[in-house]
């Protein structure tokens, strides 16, 4: 903007550029920041307080995003001021802050998957006296793994064209009642 206001129309073709090269590198740290970690992050953590039946969960949720928009507002002065001096000097700094921002998002998401997806295996082979669970034998393998593998299999299905969320959720809600009567899923 700042070069907009500078150099009027000649400047055109610049700012089209300048806009167009520094969309992915930017939009990484402002989106992945306040649009999806934050956002997943809180929503996450207020979702499980709120299935505890625990209103704080809802009050968090509201605060963070009003503390977001409230950035958004505070931040956007700052980068029409200091912009060119932030692609310049920055552009590293602001790299590994989003790979940061990520890796936290991920960890949190990651740790929240056993104690809001609830899946179980109750097969018990049995041979003669002996009797074997299918989902003791999975969790010394790895605890929490059939949750785990779920948002696998669902996180792959969403890398496909064709497959929305919405679809995602219904194949998820059919699957689990056919392997849920099938006793293979409790």
């Amino acid at each position: 903007m700042a070069i907009e206001e500078r150099e009027k129309k000649a400047s055109k073709e610049v700012v089209t550029g300048l806009k167009t090269g520094l969309m992915g590198p930017f939009a990484g740290v402002g989106d992945t920041i306040f649009g999806v970690i934050l956002p997943t992050i809180f929503g996450s953590i207020a979702a499980y307080m709120g299935l505890q039946g625990n209103v704080t969960g809802v009050v968090i949720w509201v605060l963070v995003n009003i503390l977001v928009v409230g950035a958004r507002f505070t931040l956007l002065p700052l980068g029409y001021k200091q912009g060119a001096k932030l692609v310049t000097e920055f552009a590293d700094r602001l790299n590994a802050l989003t790979d940061a921002a990520i890796l936290l998002g991920v960890t949190v998401v990651g740790a929240l998957i056993p104690t809001v997806i609830k899946a179980t295996v109750p097969f018990v082979y049995k041979s003669g006296k002996v009797e074997l669970k299918m989902q003791d034998m999975l969790d010394q393998i790895m605890p929490s793994l059939v949750p785990v593998l779920l948002v696998a299999l669902i996180y792959a299905l969403l890398g496909h064209k064709k497959m929305t969320s919405t679809k995602a959720i219904l194949l998820v809600m059919v699957i689990a009642i056919i392997l849920f009567n099938l006793k293979i899923l409790g």
